[in-house]
Formats: C-alpha cells, structure tokens, sequence
C-alpha cells in the first residue's frame, strides 16, 4: 500500500533538496532514501506549487522522522488552509455548488467528455458567466468573537452568499461577485470584511 506526502511552501524546498530532486522537472522521478523507493513529483494541490511524495506506508513514519516532518492535528490543517484561502467542498459544505463559483475549477476537466454536467461546464468555459466567487471573510475589530460555519449571508435582505468552515474570526465563502474586494456585511451582530483570495485551487 502507497502513503502519499504533499508538501508546499518553504518545506517543499526542503524537502526536494534532501532528495535531489530536480524543480520543474517533466516527469515523476524516482528517489532513494536508505532502504526506501520513492517517486516524487510537482503537483497543484493548493493553489501554489507543491511536491508530492508517494512512499511504501509500512515506510511512512520512517520517511517522516527522516526528513524531519512534524506532523499536524486535523484542526490545526483546517485553519491553516482556511487562512490560506483553500477550498475544501465538503469541509466548506460546497458540495452541489458550481466549482467555479467555489475556488475549485481545477477540479473540472473542459477536456473529458461524458460526464454528468458536461453540457454545463462546457457554457461556462466559453462565456464564463458565474455569479458568485470564492471570498475570505474577516471580523472587524472584535476579539474573542468567532464567525459562523455555514451560514446563508443576506444584505439588505438579499441572499448573496453561504459561508464554510470557520475557524475563529475567518470564513471562507461563496460570495456574489458585486460584493468586492473591502465591502462590508452584517452577520448577525457582528461586522466582516469581504477579502479576495488569489491563492485559489489552479490546474496543475
């Protein structure tokens, strides 16, 4: 059975240098640690630039201890990757949701036919007509607060949006496009400032 490692920021760096493995490189490549076999290869998981690492899982623990990884709780991976801006559909509760209003276009291939959906996608792709976008919200000013996990959003008693997972005093949500980057919304008796995020899910 395969283990997959993905890494991104300053530790893929890291890690690629310990391995010998060469940076935009065209195709997977093999590495060899001790008594370990690995194929290691760059790959777009979270909106920038990463390195996978796949590893026999009866090395995995081996591997990490090896390379020096410390390995993080569920929730501490959540909020860093809420922070970050990075989708998670069932985490965020996008499920059903348009992936391109959501941040996950990379998930869909314009490519693949035959799938349910298709005929969808394919309109979007050409007029690239979505009305909602995915968008960072932040408590203004208040300390102690947290901001509500999937909640509908309403202004002026209009709906224009959802929120996902919360962590603390930032959301990511599934916003109307006219609520740009800056805008203010009530949420409950609290205010959020709306953020554009940049480090969204790309095709790799």
């Amino acid at each position: 059975m395969l283990s997959t490692l993905h890494l991104w920021g300053e530790i893929s760096l890291e890690v690629a240098q310990k391995l010998n493995y060469t940076l935009e490189g065209a195709e997977t490549q093999i590495a060899q640690v001790g008594d370990m076999t690995l194929l290691v290869s760059e790959l777009n998981r979270t909106g920038q630039d990463g390195l996978e690492v796949h590893v026999l899982s009866k090395h995995l623990e081996k591997l990490t201890s090896l390379l020096a990884l410390e390995e993080k709780p569920y929730g501490a991976v959540q909020e860093a990757r809420v922070r970050a801006g990075i989708p998670d559909a069932l985490e965020d509760d996008f499920l059903g949701d348009l992936p391109q209003e959501c941040g996950l276009e990379a998930a869909v291939s314009y490519k693949k036919g035959c799938y349910i959906g298709q005929e969808i996608m394919a309109r979007l792709e050409a007029r690239g007509n979505t009305r909602h976008r995915l968008v960072r919200l932040e408590l203004m000013g208040v300390e102690g607060q947290n901001l509500p996990s999937h909640l509908e959003l309403e202004q002026g008693g209009k709906k224009v949006g959802r929120t996902g997972l919360s962590v603390g005093n930032v959301v990511l949500a599934r916003l109307r496009k006219e609520l740009e980057h800056g805008a203010t919304l009530e949420i409950g008796v609290s205010s959020a400032t709306v953020h554009d995020v940049s480090s969204t899910l790309r095709a790799s």
